[in-house]
């Protein structure tokens, strides 16, 4: 049966996460600019528009009562308004916007509210916390490791970098404190730190350093040893490092004339025109995650590859594809009542744990193996 769904943000990940769910559900999208709808216009003329600003909790309550479920794509330096509006408007929610703030803070606001919340549904976290807590669920982890980013193919010799989400979000993860597990113990370290290098198939040479990725992996799972590092070609941490240790990535204002302004949004204004992916660039993203640990009396490892390209077809980018079509997965679960009997925040990691968990995690992995995305598994065991 089809149902109503809100999708909050017409942006790259959005348009992606409409135009999948309008295929079997009626999807309207909200956005603050209506520059942001004409891709979804030239797509899909079934899908509604609607302009609105879901930080402004009248509006969305006077917008959001048909809604069966809201995706919420929002950047993350608004998107945790708009997921306590939602939740305040007792509505189930899928969201995606990364915010800095710990969603587990709305806990007992969604379960005051009775509302269903699944936060962090991308790729990674997302994906990468669902492959987590399958394994975890199935055998006794020692070490998780994720390596995961989205580059273009061509290097431009300058930055060797386009962003395929909101640049303030890439500048966002170049400054938040990294968290990870070593021995047990949560330790923070800088973003960008502990650069190594990888070889990898069909793309050659990487450089991977430390963000802050692992969010709710951190209160849900007890793994000894996690991390999670992003990807890009070799030289562009120590260039991010050299900008945001001189104070171009600062947030605190400071004195130009008589006027006063933030680094971090002078940054953002001059790197994004060359950040921005040009109309039909191609484009990869790629995820690897290392599984370690005891299952059935053995040493056991697993591998993953996740691997996707701009589509052609569609005119998606690849972080737009793997993300969205992660995000449409979980919310098909949601709208078809699969995850009904938890009320609350619920992490991504937890969809693959508990009952009926290796149906939903094996119906998301087949959901975006059906849109060509690439997964491959290795397992070894040493006996």
């Amino acid at each position: 049966m089809r149902k109503n769904v809100l999708v909050l943000g017409a942006g790259r990940v959005g348009t992606a996460i409409a135009l999948d769910l309008a295929e079997d559900h009626n999807v309207i999208v909200a956005d603050i600019s209506e520059v942001n709808f004409k891709k979804i216009e030239s797509a899909n003329n079934t899908i509604g528009l609607v302009l609105t600003d879901a930080t402004d909790l009248r509006r969305i309550q006077s917008l959001i009562k048909p809604f069966h479920l809201i995706v919420n794509a929002l950047p993350g330096a608004i998107g945790f308004t708009a997921l306590k509006n939602c939740i305040e408007c007792g509505k189930d929610v899928v969201d995606i916007s990364f915010s800095a703030e710990d969603p587990f803070d709305l806990d007992i606001l969604a379960q005051e509210k009775g509302v269903r919340v699944v936060v962090d549904c991308g790729i990674a976290p997302g994906l990468s916390n669902m492959i987590a807590g399958h394994h975890f669920a199935h055998m006794d982890v020692k070490e998780f490791i994720c390596y995961v980013g989205g580059l273009p193919k061509k290097r431009d010799g300058v930055f060797d970098y386009k962003a395929p989400f909101s640049p303030r979000d890439v500048i966002a993860e170049y400054t938040r404190p990294a968290r990870l597990v070593e021995n047990g113990m949560v330790v923070t370290k800088d973003a960008l730190s502990d650069v190594e290098e990888l070889s990898l198939n069909r793309i050659g040479t990487l450089e991977a350093f430390n963000t802050d990725g692992l969010r709710t992996l951190l209160h849900t799972l007890k793994i000894p040893n996690m991390k999670e590092k992003t990807l890009r070609y070799p030289g562009h941490a120590s260039q991010m490092r050299m900008l945001r240790d001189a104070g171009f990535f600062s947030t605190k204002p400071i004195c130009m004339g008589e006027q006063a302004v933030r680094p971090m949004d002078v940054s953002f204004e001059l790197l994004s025109p060359h950040w921005e992916l040009a109309p039909g660039e191609d484009e990869f993203t790629v995820m690897l995650i290392a599984i370690a640990g005891m299952e059935n009396g053995k040493e056991t490892a697993y591998s993953y590859v996740v691997y996707d390209e701009y589509n052609v077809e569609s005119g998606l980018s690849s972080m737009a594809r793997t993300t969205g079509h992660t995000c449409s997965a979980v919310a098909r679960l949601m709208l078809d009542g699969w995850m009904a009997t938890k009320t609350g925040i619920i992490a991504p990691e937890e969809i693959a744990m508990g009952l009926s968990s290796e149906v939903r995690f094996m119906t998301i992995l087949g959901h975006l193996k059906s849109k060509n995305i690439e997964i491959s598994v290795q397992k070894t065991t040493t006996e």
